[in-house]
């Protein structure tokens, strides 16, 4: 059952009118993109127990 209560617009919202994620990655990319050195290395953390699956494991 869902809500219907815009959940999906507020987090991603539109081109025109973009969602709190599209705002909170221009920010970070933006401050990163001013702060930048070359002997920093910006990289994804907690993404090492991920598990790949396909349709026919999820049944």
């Amino acid at each position: 059952m869902t809500s219907l209560l815009g959940k999906t617009h507020t987090m991603f919202g539109t081109p025109k009118d973009p969602g709190l994620i599209p705002q909170c990655l221009q920010r970070i990319f933006l401050h990163i993109g001013y702060n930048i050195d070359a002997k920093v290395l910006y990289k994804p953390d907690g993404l090492e127990n991920l598990v790949q699956t396909n349709m026919n494991n999820l049944q």
